[in-house]
C-alpha cells in the first residue's frame, strides 16, 4: 500500500527525554509542596512560613539553574580529560 502523494505530512509532535520529565515533575513537586505549606500555616495566621514561601519561590529556580550549570561544566571536563 503506497501513501497517497497528496496525503499531508504527518504532523510533528513533542517529545521529551526522561531527564526533562523528572526535572518537571521535581520542580511541580517543590511547588506544591511550598504551596501546601503556605496555605497551611496562613491558616494558623504564622508569618514565617510566608517568608519561606517567597524564599523557595524566588531562590528554588536560581539554585536549580546553578546545579544544571555546575552539572553540565563538571561533565564538559570530565569527557576532555577523558579524551
Amino acid at each position: 500500500m503506497a501513501s497517497d502523494p497528496t496525503d499531508p505530512p504527518p504532523r510533528w509532535r513533542l517529545q521529551f527525554g526522561l531527564g526533562t520529565l523528572l526535572l518537571v515533575m521535581l520542580l511541580v513537586g517543590v511547588a506544591a509542596a511550598a504551596l501546601g505549606g503556605l496555605l497551611r500555616a496562613t491558616a494558623s495566621r504564622a508569618a514565617e512560613p510566608l517568608l519561606t514561601f517567597v524564599l523557595l519561590t524566588i531562590a528554588a529556580p536560581l539554585a536549580l539553574l546553578m546545579v544544571i550549570s555546575l552539572l553540565h561544566t563538571l561533565t564538559a571536563v570530565w569527557r576532555r580529560r577523558k579524551r
